[in-house]
């Protein structure tokens, strides 16, 4: 049996589809759902949903925050996400962000940035950023809503972590 989940905001349904696994990130922690669940409804915290398909493979549904709701019965398990804002992270427009990017267009039209050595940084963490050197730096430009920004830059931490990339700065 799969999850039946639906992901929406006031404005859209984000996504709906069968899946294995959800993994989000409530107030208190982070929650896994797997199908036959305990029903259960808890406030989300801004992050990411991880969402494993039926098919294999994952992706991230970045919500800012919200409720989740899971009832399981005889005709399965529905996870319900109700955020006031949420987007795929594959739905992220580049061109759109690099126009909205003023102080990084000043440093182009300067000669100290070209865009070829520019990646997202869905790139970077997925590590399909070609050509990085573990001495490189990576510096966030935040072209979105500041709630977007607070999600990935968690998601970017952890997975720093998990990874051991990185060196932890002292407070």
């Amino acid at each position: 049996m799969t999850l039946e989940v639906h992901v929406v905001t006031p404005e859209r349904e984000v996504w709906s589809g069968e899946a294995t696994l959800l993994i989000a990130r409530g107030i208190d922690g982070e929650v896994g759902i797997l199908t036959g669940h305990a029903p259960l409804l808890i406030q989300l915290a801004v992050g990411p949903l991880r969402i494993e398909q039926v098919e294999g493979g994952w992706f991230t549904v970045v919500a800012d925050g919200g409720f989740l709701h899971v009832t399981s019965g005889e005709e399965g398990t529905r996870v319900d996400v109700m955020a006031s804002g949420a987007e795929m992270a594959s739905e992220i427009d580049v061109e759109a962000a690099r126009l909205e990017a003023g102080d990084l267009l000043l440093a182009e039209r300067e000669g100290q940035l070209s865009w070829g050595r520019v990646h997202s940084l869905r790139d970077v963490v997925a590590g399909s950023a070609g050509g990085r050197q573990p001495s490189d730096v990576t510096l966030f430009k935040s072209v979105g809503l500041a709630i977007e920004d607070v999600a990935t830059g968690a998601t970017v931490l952890e997975l720093a972590r998990a990874r051991g990339a990185g060196q932890q700065l002292p407070d």
